[in-house]
């Protein structure tokens, strides 16, 4: 459960007096200028063993602590949205990663039977599948980055994330229904934030499928099967965060994790072709896949 002082469009939050018990805080307050000497340093953030510091320019600054806590110090205006808005990107994944979960660059979306992960990097379409599919029966869990655990019985399972779908205009035009609820981008965000509550799985569901979704100028290929050494380098290098790994002291628990997980879900390639508009195609060719 997550208590929350600063608001957070998307997030499921408790209030601090609803008896709940609390797992994460988001609080509002000064962040350090820097962490102790041994930090590791790279552009806009520090990480060290227990705690990660994070900032953009003249939005705010995040300071991540053991899992626990997200200190925000705004360096702007609130009233922009930006601060919370990029809370739920880098922040809330660093304080994912400290919690031992894994997290990759992917969007996820859920059936009866399960959840399916589509990963991919940056432009090869994953969220506008996702909103595609969460209209077409499917339920939407997560967007940019999901949160992967093992639970009881060594069962993997998928976290939901927060209920927006963030989406370029000429993406969403044509594939967002018109009662669902769009907020323009402020500030130095240029996506549109699609409010996908009403489609939204907020329990956590158990992973049965990866689908790794990429682009080529070389035409389609469908659902091909991925060998070992192939699944491990797509998870790996679809790791949201992975250059906090180290300094944090999980690289090492983390990959042994990657591996069980390539081991044990199947995993599949779907690559679509460059230029062409194939959303409908791919779409349906999941929601076949998915009940299989």
């Amino acid at each position: 459960m997550i208590d929350s002082a600063l608001t957070v469009p998307g997030l499921m939050i408790v209030p601090s007096d609803s008896g709940e018990a609390i797992d994460v805080s988001i609080k509002i307050g000064a962040t350090p200028a820097t962490l102790r000497k041994n930090a590791e340093q790279g552009a806009r953030y520090q990480v060290a063993r227990d705690e990660l510091l994070l900032w953009f320019d003249r939005v705010a600054k995040y300071h991540i602590t053991n899992g626990k806590c997200i200190t925000v110090e705004p360096l702007g205006d609130l009233a922009t949205g930006d601060v919370a808005e990029l809370l739920l990107t880098m922040p809330l994944a660093g304080l994912l990663l400290q919690r031992g979960a894994m997290v990759l660059h992917s969007c996820a979306v859920a059936t009866e039977l399960g959840a399916i992960l589509i990963v991919g990097r940056s432009v090869s379409g994953k969220s506008t599948l996702a909103a595609w599919l969460a209209q077409r029966g499917m339920k939407f869990m997560s967007d940019g980055f999901t949160s992967v655990e093992y639970g009881a019985g060594g069962v993997p399972y998928v976290n939901p994330g927060h209920n927006r779908i963030r989406l370029w205009d000429q993406s969403a035009e044509g594939i967002l229904a018109k009662d669902i609820p769009v907020f323009q981008p402020q500030g130095i965000l240029q996506k549109i934030s699609a409010d996908f509550s009403s489609m939204f799985q907020c329990e956590r569901k158990p992973l049965t499928k990866v689908i790794l979704l990429d682009v080529s100028v070389l035409g389609r290929k469908y659902f091909e099967a991925v060998p070992m050494e192939q699944k491990i380098r797509a998870l790996t290098e679809n790791s949201y965060g992975r250059q906090f790994l180290k300094p944090l002291g999980l690289l090492e628990k983390y990959e042994t994790a990657i591996k069980k997980l390539c081991a044990e879900v199947e995993i599949t390639s779907l690559v679509r072709e460059k230029a062409k508009n194939t959303v409908e195609e791919l779409g349906n060719l999941i929601l076949q896949e998915a009940e299989k």
